[in-house]
């Protein structure tokens, strides 16, 4: 292992535990923060488990032992399997961590291999300093990014069980690993900010940072090229809530039959699946509702500059990254409240309760018969999103 130091180093790890990229993940925020260090001057490298997609020359990226897979063994047979999975994973990163020398180091969720790979590689730079004739060393920076679900944490809070418990510690724990903790929504933030008895340990090093977009090549909606399109993207799963969009549809589909509702992403849950499919049966919407699979790069932009409207009725969220691609490819958007939607009212997206399928439906007529407020709202929607590159300055200067 190098021991060597150049003092001007600007090096960044990204470090994402128990994962598999895929080629997706470049647009999304472990891809996304990678990139924007590297476009300010950083030397980056990306830690995964797994990497599923096409390399970028200009990362280097470090694969670990993949992702861990529970098998028919008891829970506490599991329980243990993970627990050496992610001491072997830290174990592996710190190597990385102390071959490298970073002067940043990001890692995505609070898991116990980052709990682990920080408190070891803290240990080892004491140790380091102790020896050192020189004391003044570069300060180094780690962040760990929470993808969570403000709903969740509201949840959480509500019911105060042994979870309750064991998810503050974690998160107190963590408030003396790192310099900061990243939560992506100030509803996530609020929520965590609420009395507990966790809270005075944490809540200072609690700091939101959005999730971003790629770029801002934006294409305003200006109705020229794009068709009666209601697009919704994400996941195949009860989470996204796919039934009250379809049900919202058919009303929509009353008054409108010339509009198209379609619908992209992996089917994750084919149970699920086939009960939104029923239920698009049941109401006739055969011809009008299509389920396009998974899209990714060219394919995926350009359903979404051939939409005119934007639609996504989740149950629950943590950021939710189709939100942030719509308004990048200048849809308007109808949104649930979930994943702090209510945030992006501001901005003019119009929000609506979860499962209110008669205020989506009316939600979703208002900008069918209203262009000038379809291109309005596209353009003050630009005002809520961020761009990795700016992201990236903004956990840069933290």
């Amino acid at each position: 292992m190098t021991k060597n130091r150049n003092s001007d180093n600007k090096t960044m790890i990204f470090f994402w535990p128990n994962s598999i990229f895929e080629n997706v993940h470049w647009k999304k925020e472990a891809g996304g923060i990678c990139l924007g260090f590297k476009k300010i001057g950083y030397r980056v490298t990306l830690i995964v488990g797994k990497m599923n997609a096409i390399k970028n020359d200009t990362i280097k990226t470090i694969e670990l032992n993949g992702k861990f897979k529970h098998n028919k063994n008891s829970e506490i047979v599991n329980l243990v399997r993970y627990l050496i999975f992610n001491i072997k994973e830290a174990i592996n990163a710190v190597n990385i961590f102390i071959e490298i020398r970073p002067s940043i180091i990001v890692i995505e969720h609070l898991t116990y291999s980052s709990i682990f790979s920080i408190f070891i590689y803290k240990v080892f730079n004491s140790v380091e300093n102790l020896k050192r004739i020189n004391k003044n060393s570069e300060k180094k920076k780690f962040i760990v990014r929470l993808d969570i679900d403000p709903d969740y944490i509201k949840r959480l809070n509500y019911n105060k069980n042994a979870h309750w418990l064991f998810s503050y510690l974690k998160l107190s724990l963590a408030s003396f690993l790192f310099d900061k903790i990243i939560v992506e929504t100030k509803c996530a933030y609020d929520e965590l900010s609420k009395s507990n008895i966790f809270r005075r340990y944490y809540i200072k090093r609690l700091v939101v940072i959005p999730n971003g977009y790629i770029n801002k090549n934006i294409k305003i909606n200006k109705n020229k090229g794009r068709k009666k399109v209601i697009l919704s993207v994400g996941r195949i799963n009860f989470q996204k809530g796919f039934e009250f969009l379809i049900k919202s549809f058919k009303r929509v589909h009353k008054t409108y039959s010339d509009w198209q509702l379609r619908i992209v992403g992996p089917i994750e849950d084919r149970e699920y699946y086939r009960q939104i499919e029923n239920i698009v049966s049941s109401l006739h919407l055969e011809n009008s509702v299509k389920f396009v699979g998974y899209l990714y790069g060219r394919k995926l932009d350009r359903e979404y500059y051939n939409a005119s409207i934007f639609c996504l009725l989740s149950r629950f969220e943590s950021f939710g990254i189709a939100r942030a691609e719509a308004i990048a490819h200048g849809l308007p958007m109808v949104i649930s409240e979930a994943g702090c939607g209510i945030y992006y009212k501001k901005y003019g997206s119009i929000v609506v309760p979860i499962g209110d399928i008669d205020k989506s439906a009316r939600a979703i007529m208002k900008l069918i018969e209203n262009k000038k407020l379809r291109k309005k709202i596209s353009k003050t929607q630009l005002k809520a999103i961020l761009t990795w590159d700016e992201i990236a300055k903004i956990i840069d200067n933290i």
